[in-house]
């Protein structure tokens, strides 16, 4: 079965807002198709439902971290901050089930968030407490 589910996921075809040069958010952002990761072992694929925008963000957009951060700066993205639900898991996750609620919190080397669907590892990712 897990071997199925890894093809239907190559066979996604996502979207990611992806900013082609340094400047204003409302100048430098694109629409483009990504290619889906597939979760290692120890990852969860989520499907986004909410993303936060936050100053890094904007810094980053308008390439004022170049000198300060030149590793995250080479090939800039966006989305740090999610939430969205767990749409599958590796084989070692045993944490989070398909269908969890979750809040991601994606390093800074990575981002990306501003995508359909994102690929982070279990540590970076917790369940939404419901009261």
């Amino acid at each position: 079965m897990k071997k199925i589910v890894r093809i239907l996921i190559m066979c996604i075809s996502i979207t990611s807002l992806q900013i082609k040069k340094y400047g204003d958010l409302t100048e430098v952002l694109q629409i483009k198709g990504a290619k889906q990761e597939i979760p290692k072992d120890n990852e969860v694929l989520i499907k986004v439902k909410a993303i936060g925008l936050n100053p890094i963000d904007i810094k980053i957009a308008k390439g004022k971290l170049k000198t300060i951060l030149p590793s995250i700066t080479k090939k800039p993205k966006l989305g740090f901050d999610i939430s969205g639900i767990v749409y599958t898991k590796g084989e070692k996750i045993t944490s989070f089930q398909e269908g969890d609620e979750v809040f991601v919190r994606l390093p800074l080397h990575q981002g990306s968030g501003f995508s359909e669907f994102v690929v982070a590892k279990s540590e970076h990712v917790a369940k939404i407490a419901r009261i």
